[in-house]
């Protein structure tokens, strides 16, 4: 089933126009009255709504763990290790239990993407402005600008656009993307009638340089002459990739009664991942034909929703839905067949699409009271073909001022990442085609946390996976940094691999200086070297707030350092984007020093850091996966300035 995006925006504008036929509008606007002073609503009124229908209010308070996101990725990196060049993919320490279908499989190229669950809808009193700066590297920089406005009482409307442009320090690393995004959130004006959409485009292109060429002599050697990065080689200078990402999503709801109403959703979402090469490399394997390699592959999905919600105040919400989801898999711009190196069977046409469908009945209660909530969603499977059972629930309880017990159970049933299972690829050694032969992840997660004001948070996390599929770089054959690419595979662990963890996070306050300290500890049973994590991971931060420029400038300055453990890091493949498990390169445990200055002046953030002060004492050999270094010592600033009105 080809799916055309003008159907998707056909869909929108009926949706629209439905929405409109909600109230009367009056083209004369209102009378005029006596001017009267009007009153600045508070920063309170301004809220953000998450897909989930959670409200969010406008959070203008200086804080250290805001300070924590000031980064492309928006997101705490406390588990991950960035590669040099910000934009580029990051190592993850952890391991996590997939929250969605991961579908095209470089969830490390997506971080930057406007998923689902990231969009935010708004509800104002008057427009907001939202720009964040950040500096990069080598005349790089980020701006990322949000405006929400309303079109009238019930009707919001925002646009965004986020561009984003990194040289780097080395050769062959460069990044830019840029994205769009528009949300509009209606509410009719006797409350029955509920409208929400939104739609975003992101176009990501980076150069792929496969990892440095001679790391011992170069990199690791501390030369002076090699720390002008531009001077140490890397395996490719040719190769290019890009991530396209488009989607589109609406949701209604309707009032029957005061507890009865009816919902409806649908969510289209296109993504790809090319890789584009002048010239073979050998360190890739031989090719099917021709001597460039132009690869592509692509998932689309449309999901559909329809259901009965029952509303209640006290006893909570309860909703039961039919989800029917469509999928469809494509590659292009290939040779005319291709051999499968894993079996030496030949594998039907690359123009071939395949198309998956998945039909279940879901069900979700949400109660969220002061003291105790719950909230549970569950998917039972009518046609279960990429996805099957499905059951997430998360409680708290307040057991005190400042207390809080918290719990979540999870437990998935679904296929990894298409790219595991069906993959066509000019370069023979990444042809592969198992889906018949495979079976579903078990993914289960069980997670306890006590927080306490006074002590901090404390958390115990059990995880199982059985059925883990994992792309693995094979020992045999391995003579150096980048042999093991053309020998890469997907494979499946036959073992069920137990994750035990342990987290802690206090603040220790005295006058004006807080300590802020984190750390986890986690291991695994996996004997196979597929599941590879570090047992240690830990950041410190101290810092002092005061008010600066007689209390016009409020600030936090101070240091933080992270480290973690000894490990065999995943690699990451330059062709495919995937990062794989390995067991030929550990990568040592490094701290990493960074000094900062957040700051606040009435609407606007301000922060300037210099990230990995220790660089030039510390040892030059730290990384980021095999043969990807970490970054060098950088300053950098930006802001975060909002406008209301």
């Amino acid at each position: 089933m080809k799916i055309r995006p003008f159907l998707i925006f056909l869909l929108s504008l009926w949706t629209l126009s439905f929405a409109y036929s909600q109230q009367e509008l009056d083209v004369k606007g209102p009378k005029q009255k006596e001017r009267q002073k009007p009153k600045m609503p508070s920063k309170a009124e301004y809220l953000k709504i998450t897909i989930d229908r959670d409200t969010i209010p406008m959070d203008t308070i200086l804080r250290f763990e805001k300070g924590l996101r000031h980064n492309v990725a928006n997101r705490d990196l406390f588990e991950y290790i960035p590669f040099s060049n910000p934009g580029r993919p990051m190592n993850k320490m952890t391991r996590e239990t997939p929250d969605q279908l991961s579908g095209l499989g470089v969830p490390m190229q997506h971080y930057m993407l406007y998923e689902k669950e990231d969009v935010h809808f708004h509800r104002n009193p008057t427009p907001l402005t939202e720009f964040f700066f950040l500096s990069i590297l080598n005349r790089g920089q980020l701006l990322n600008s949000n405006l929400a406005f309303n079109l009238s009482e019930q009707f919001n409307m925002s646009l965004g656009f986020r561009g984003f442009r990194s040289e780097g320090h080395y050769v062959s690393e460069e990044v830019n993307s840029g994205s769009f995004r528009t949300t509009f959130n209606y509410t009719s004006e006797n409350k029955k009638y509920q409208l929400r959409a939104f739609m975003t485009t992101h176009t990501m292109n980076q150069l792929e340089p496969a990892g440095l060429k001679f790391a011992a002599t170069q990199f690791d050697s501390g030369n002076p002459q090699f720390l002008e990065r531009r001077y140490v080689d890397q395996l490719m200078e040719n190769a290019d990739s890009r991530v396209l990402h488009r989607a589109f999503y609406a949701d209604q709801i309707y009032t029957l009664t005061g507890a009865l109403a009816l919902t409806q959703s649908i969510h289209y979402d296109s993504r790809a991942y090319l890789f584009n090469q002048s010239s073979a490399n050998s360190l890739l394997g031989e090719l099917n034909e021709g001597s460039a390699v132009s690869d592509k592959h692509g998932i689309r999905s449309v999901e559909f929703t329809a259901g009965v919600a029952l509303l209640g105040k006290a006893w909570g919400t309860l909703e039961g839905t039919i989800r029917q989801l469509a999928t469809r898999q494509g590659f292009e711009n290939l040779a005319a067949t291709t051999q499968d190196a894993t079996t030496s069977e030949t594998i039907s046409s690359p123009e071939t699409f395949y198309s998956y469908s998945d039909t279940h009945i879901k069900g979700r209660y949400t109660n969220q009271k002061e003291r105790v909530g719950v909230k549970a969603e569950v998917y039972l499977p009518l046609q279960a073909t990429l996805q099957g059972f499905v059951l997430d629930a998360k409680a708290y309880m307040k057991l005190g001022d400042g207390r809080f017990l918290r719990g979540w159970f999870e437990q998935r049933n679904q296929l990894p990442a298409l790219n595991m299972l069906r993959y066509q690829s000019n370069y023979t050694a990444f042809n592969w085609d198992t889906f018949e032969q495979s079976a579903m992840e078990s993914h289960v997660r069980l997670k306890a946390e006590l927080e306490d004001k006074r002590f901090g948070s404390i958390s115990a996390q059990v995880k199982t996976l059985n059925n883990g599929y994992f792309f693995e770089a094979p020992i045999s054959g391995y003579t150096g940094l980048g042999t093991d690419y053309a020998f890469l595979n997907p494979v499946r662990s036959n073992e069920v691999i137990t994750e035990r963890s342990l987290s802690y996070h206090n603040a220790l306050q005295w006058r004006k200086l807080t300590l802020d300290v984190k750390g986890l500890y986690q291991e695994s049973d996996d004997t196979s070297g597929l599941y590879n994590i570090p047992k240690f991971i830990a950041r410190a931060a101290l810092y002092v707030s005061t008010d600066l420029f007689d209390k016009a400038m409020f600030a936090h300055i101070g240091v933080k350092g992270r480290y973690f453990d000894d490990y065999y890091a995943d690699g990451y493949h330059p062709a495919l984007g995937v990062f794989y498990s390995q067991q030929h390169s550990l990568i040592t445990g490094y701290a990493v020093l960074d000094a900062f200055v957040y700051a606040k002046v009435r609407t606007m953030d301000l922060f300037l850091t210099y990230e990995h002060l220790n660089a030039a004492w510390g040892s030059p050999s730290f990384y980021a996966a095999p043969g990807v270094p970490f970054r060098d010592g950088v300053l950098r600033f930006g802001f975060t300035w909002n406008f209301f009105d």
